[in-house]
Formats: C-alpha cells, sequence, structure tokens
C-alpha cells in the first residue's frame, strides 16, 4: 500500500489557537483552499479508496481534495482526533488556569496522562496504528489517500521516525500538507513528509 495522509483544512480554533479534539470548528477561507490545492497535487495520483476522520472538517477536506473522482470518502472514527474531553475549545492558558492539577500532571506525564473525559497520547496511537494496520490489509497494492488531523498525525509521526512519546519534539504537521508511505519488506518507506510545495506562503506554517 502507498498511503497518501494530511491534516485537514486550517479551522477558526487553529487559528485562536484552541484545542478542537473531537469537537469540531469551521473551515476558515484558507481552510477551504488548501484542500483545493492538495487537489491540484494529486491529480496525477490514481486514488484506490479515500478515508477521513468522521469529523466534519475532515471529511470536508477529503471532499474537496477529490474533487471530481469517482470515489466516496469512508468516514472512519479511527482517525478522529485525540479527545481533550473537558479541554476542547479552551486555549492552553485557560486550560492551566480552570484545570491546574490536570495540567501539572499532563506536562509531567504526557504520554500516559488524559484531560478529563479525554484520551492520553498512547490510547491514541494503538488506535491509529490499528487503524493503520487495517487499511494495509484491506488496500494491499494500491494508493490510499487519509485525512485526519495534527494530534494523530503527530502520534503517527512519532511511531514511524521512532520517537518517545513523552519526550518528542517533533512539530504538528501544516494544515493540508502532504505525507507519503509505502512498505517494502515490512518496513516503513518515508517518500516525503508534511511536504507543503503545493501551499503558497503563509498557508504552509502549522498552526
Amino acid at each position: 500500500m502507498r498511503l497518501y495522509i494530511t491534516r485537514h483544512g486550517q479551522t477558526v480554533w487553529n487559528l485562536e489557537r484552541r484545542y478542537q479534539g473531537q469537537g469540531d470548528s469551521p473551515l476558515t477561507e484558507g481552510g477551504e483552499r488548501q484542500p483545493r490545492l492538495l487537489a491540484g497535487r494529486l491529480d496525477a495520483v490514481p486514488l484506490d479508496a479515500v478515508y477521513s476522520s468522521d469529523q466534519r472538517r475532515a471529511w470536508r477536506t477529503a471532499e474537496m481534495a477529490i474533487a471530481g473522482r469517482a470515489l466516496a470518502v469512508t468516514h472512519d472514527p479511527a482517525w478522529r482526533e485525540r479527545a481533550y474531553g473537558d479541554w476542547e475549545g479552551m486555549t492552553r492558558p485557560e486550560i492551566a488556569e480552570r484545570f491546574p492539577e490536570h495540567w501539572r500532571v499532563h506536562r509531567a506525564d504526557r504520554a500516559g496522562s488524559k484531560p478529563p473525559g479525554g484520551e492520553s497520547l498512547l490510547e491514541v496511537q494503538q488506535r491509529v496504528l490499528a487503524a493503520l494496520a487495517a487499511l494495509r490489509e484491506r488496500h494491499a497494492h494500491q494508493n490510499v489517500l487519509v485525512v485526519t488531523h495534527g494530534g494523530t498525525l503527530w502520534v503517527l509521526a512519532c511511531a514511524v521516525h521512532g520517537d518517545d512519546l513523552a519526550t518528542s519534539q517533533r512539530p504538528y504537521l501544516a494544515n493540508c500538507g502532504l505525507s507519503v508511505l509505502h512498505w517494502a519488506a515490512g518496513e516503513v518507506v518515508v517518500e516525503c513528509w508534511d511536504d507543503v510545495a503545493h501551499l503558497p506562503a503563509g498557508d504552509d506554517a502549522a498552526v
């Protein structure tokens, strides 16, 4: 399988630096433009299947990225963003003020701690790797596009590059940046990672 994977277009809460989690925030004007630019980047790729998170910002991005193709977008909750529970819709300063003890634990145990009502990074990574394994089994020797989320891609990046979730300083991927992976002899090969060549300056920064 060759996997083309990307983050959804920019949203209002991205610009406001709010934790989106499994809530939803609408795409901005730029967030509507980015998937169309991604579509041009993917124009020569013969896609066999398209998956997205079942959250609107992801599947809307996927629909625009494959506009004009005779393909349907499969909404898969396994590709959702990390659940942030009570923190969703809040900025970091707001969380630190309203949930000081939970925030302290979060800072001390980044991989294993959970926001109230949310998921840990370890849980998200397990979910995402299981979803990836299912795709590889279902779509062997095919080209598959997945549209997902910043946190979801971050834990996948840590797995691909061998980073420790607790200590990694890996940055988030840009909205609609493109990563391409394939597998050879059971090993993952990174063809490109967070490639933003199709995005204009100003649209290519991770937020």
